[in-house]
Parts: C-alpha cells; structure tokens; sequence
C-alpha cells in the first residue's frame, strides 16, 4: 500500500519502475529553528513523478511529501544536527531508493543567533531608533513615573525597571513589575524622534539610525520637567495635516513621517491572568505629556469570566482600544465601536469575536512567560471627528466624517518556531479622535503621533487603579520605531505586507 501521505497518487498498473533517485541534496540552516532543502528533479519514464518523500535523521517515516524539488523543515531546536535523505515516488506508487545523505546544523537560538537576528533588524535603512535594553542606562532614559513625568534616577520607586536576569540571550531587558498588591505607575515613554547620544539625547552611546538621515535627529532633555511633558515635534500625520500646521509651537520643521512600524517582543508572567487581578496595557502608540484620545492602546487584559474567574482559559487575547475606552469609537473592533470581530484580518476573524472570549482556541492569545514580536504598522488619518463629535454626540459613528486611518497587528512566537507572522489585526478604516488639551491649534499636540508607550498601567473598567491580586511582570526587548516595514524575526522579506 502507498504511505498515507501519498494520497494523490493515482495507481497506473504495468509501471514498474520507480523514478530516478534524487540527486544533489543540500541542506542550509536558515535559522535557529528552520533548514531549507533543495534537489536536482528526478525523471520517471512511465506514469511520470508525482512527488517526493522527505527523511530526516534515518527514521523510516517521512517527515513530510511534497510535489516539488525543495523543502523547509521548521520548528526545529537551535545548535541541532539534523540529517536528510530524499526519495522520489511516481504516479504508479513506486518509490525510488533514498538519496545520498546530507545534513545541516541550526543556528543558535541564544545570544549567537539572535544577536545576528537583531543587528539585521535594527539597522533596516527606515529605522528611526531602537533599543535592546542591553544596559539600564537605555531603561532609566524614559522611565515615567505616573503623576511626576520622568523620574531617569528612579527617585519615586517606580515599577518601571531594568532587569539583568532576562531577554534574548540574558543581555537584560526591561521590565513593568507589579508587586502583590501593589500598583503599577511606570511606563517607558519614548519621543518618536531621533535623538542624539548622551544623557541628554537617547541615554545611550551613540545617536539614534534616523532612518540613514533622512529624519533630523532633536534634542531632548529628561531631566527638564516642562520640556518632558511638552515635547511637541518629532510628530507622524497625513500630509494634509502637515501642510496645515506647517510649524508647531515655534518649531518649523515638527513634522517626521507619515507611516509608523513599531516592533517589539513582550513577555507576560502566567500570574498575570491569576483571578482576581485587574485589566491593564501593554503598550501606548500616543502623544506626549497628556493622553491623546487618538492613543492605540494594546491591552493586558483580564476581566472576569469563565473557569472561576480566569478568563479566556487563563490567557489573553489580543485587543486593542483607542479614545480612552469611552467613545463610540473607542472598541477597536470590526466593525468599530460596536462590532464583534476583535481580531479582525486574519485567521481569527470569524471566530475571535466580543462573547465568545471564554471558548478555547477561538482568538491568538498571549501565552505565559514566553518572548513574543508584536508588528504594529499605523498611518495615522485626518483631524474632523473631534470638532464633528464635540457638536454631534448623539450621532453614531457612522456620520463621523474621518474613517481613513490604517491600523494593522501582526504576532510571531519564535519560542515555538514561528519564522513569520500571524495577523490579529487589520481595518483600514478607523476613526480617530485627535484631541489634546484642547484639539487643533489650541491644544498642546497637533492631530498627530509622536510617542510609543511600553507600560505595566492598570485598572478597572471605570479607571480606577486597582491593587494586584497576584504580583507579574511584564517585560520588553528589541524595541524598533521605523518609517518602514521590518521583517518578522527568520524572515527577510515582507511577504505578508501589500503597500
């Protein structure tokens, strides 16, 4: 009998001859945990080569039958040897004799590979800055410390901290770390501009890419409590925006870009989804100073629900917000506002919807204390719904007249293999609110961005901060901001972008 696997072929009787045996296997590790095979094409006379049957490390099952004369072996385990023979099969069922052995090693999955992985990453010629959060002197730069601004000599206790013991090959990370009942009042809050070396610029060594130049590098001061909560420039928007406030607050050149990538991996303690402990976020993409109601917030949720009250099967789903949570707007869901899709675009649209939370397998959901790359790719719209909303508050959403901004999120779990992505997030038609302090000419942003945001913020539905149940961290490392698109991590093309 065939091997299961062979399904498609269809028996021709009177052929008896196998097909030629594959020649010129070669085996190259692409990654910590894919190789790549190729062959030359075996030939069959008779009823014609219907495929091939792939082997690995001498077990006489095949790993995997494929139509064509090349294979990528994934999920394996980093710095492993792994050794490959091919066969040929006909449309007759008959099976070649097995080619000559080949064999490939993996890459290193620790501080060897993903060093290589992130030097490539971060230094893509549209990066504007990036961290790795290799030294504490890269933490303390930003860290804002609720109700104080920036507190960079940690003055105040914040939650916010460097961690030595974590990240991609234990060079450090950061970490929002909330204690059993306390709560959490640190974030990282990074100006979207590039800035220079040195205390007073990015609090590292050297000045940020600026994306090979083409973005003016700005000065910026921590320790300047006013500038801190006022910087006003550095700012992403349509062009349409940019040519109607062609200077801001004396600046004359405010303006950077008018599409934002951000990438970054985030590990959450399994504690964090323990019963009992509050809702939260991630990661803010927003403005300076104050919270913009045109914030993207992306959260750490855990609002109470099925299994004794750890929801969604004691995990996160992916979800994102805008408005401050309290706008018809306001639900980053498709449709907006009031829709049922929470992870629209992808493969669990049909089925990660509002009400259906607490079913397993039915939405991407973090998993517990395991790296994870977020994608995040924002082209932020036009200014109009505030001044529409302001005048019309009864009016659903439908009448706003701005639904242009392009939201998209992606995931990747390199712990398990993963060399691309998974899409948790697609709507090119989000209406945003710009308002700030006032909105427009008044207010003390334009209706742009200019910050992103990693926090451990927390609280429950109403905004009141809330004490931890069970105390977990939430940490970050390999933090990208860019103009452009950045690959996954393995991956060196944007096969899952379409401009």
């Amino acid at each position: 009998m065939p091997w299961a696997g062979s399904t498609s072929l269809a028996f021709q009787a009177g052929d008896q001859t196998p097909p030629s045996v594959p020649n010129s296997l070669s085996a190259n590790a692409v990654s910590s945990s894919e190789i790549d095979l190729t062959w030359s094409a075996s030939t069959d006379s008779g009823s014609g080569v219907a495929g091939y049957r792939v082997y690995r490390n001498g077990s006489p099952t095949p790993i995997a039958f494929t139509s064509f004369a090349f294979y990528n072996d994934t999920g394996l385990t980093p710095s492993t040897t792994y050794t490959y023979k091919v066969s040929a099969v006909d449309n007759a069922t008959n099976e070649s004799t097995q080619s000559t052995q080949t064999q490939a090693t993996t890459q290193a999955g620790g501080v060897a590979g993903d060093a290589a992985d992130w030097a490539k990453r971060s230094t893509i010629s549209d990066v504007v800055w990036a961290y790795n959060f290799g030294s504490a002197a890269e933490v303390n730069q930003f860290r804002w410390e609720n109700g104080t601004g920036n507190d960079p000599n940690n003055l105040h206790n914040s939650t916010l901290l460097f961690d030595n013991t974590d990240g991609i090959g234990g060079t450090g990370c950061m970490v929002s770390r909330i204690p059993t009942g306390g709560i959490a009042n640190g974030n990282w809050n990074r100006p979207m501009a590039a800035l220079p070396a040195g205390a007073l610029g990015n609090g590292k060594a050297t000045a940020d890419p600026a994306a090979f130049g083409t973005v003016k590098l700005r000065s910026y001061d921590p320790t300047n409590s006013a500038q801190d909560f006022n910087f006003t420039t550095g700012y992403y928007g349509p062009l349409s925006t940019q040519a109607t406030y062609p200077t801001w607050k004396g600046d004359t050149a405010p303006w950077d870009g008018t599409e934002i990538w951000v990438q970054f991996r985030a590990k959450i303690s399994g504690s964090r989804w323990s019963n009992g402990n509050p809702s939260g976020k991630l990661v803010f993409i927003d403005v300076t100073g104050v919270t913009g109601f045109q914030e993207i917030v992306v959260q750490s949720e855990n609002l109470d629900g099925a299994a004794g009250g750890q929801n969604y099967f004691g995990t996160n789903p992916f979800r994102m917000y805008t408005s401050h949570g309290s706008e018809p707007n306001s639900l980053l869901t498709v449709p907006q506002g009031t829709g049922s899709q929470v992870q629209p675009g992808g493969p669990y649209a049909a089925t990660c919807q509002v009400g259906s939370f607490h079913a397993p397998n039915v939405c991407w959901c973090w998993p517990p204390d395991e790296w994870v790359v977020v994608l995040m790719h924002l082209i932020p719209g036009e200014d109009g719904n505030d001044q529409f909303y302001g005048a019309n508050p009864a009016s659903p959403l439908s009448a706003w007249p701005k639904h242009d901004t392009v939201l998209e999120a992606w995931v990747q779990r390199p712990a398990i293999g993963e060399t691309d992505y998974t899409k948790v997030y697609e709507a090119f038609n989000v209406a945003l609110d710009y308002w700030t302090n006032g909105g427009g000419a008044s207010g003390l942003h334009p209706p742009a961005f200019n910050k992103v945001g990693p926090t451990g913020y927390m609280n429950d539905n109403s905004g009141v901060a809330v004490p931890a149940a069970v105390g977990w961290d939430q940490k970050f490392t390999e933090i990208i901001m860019s103009k452009g698109w950045l690959p996954p991590v393995g991956v060196t093309a944007p096969a899952f972008w379409t401009a």
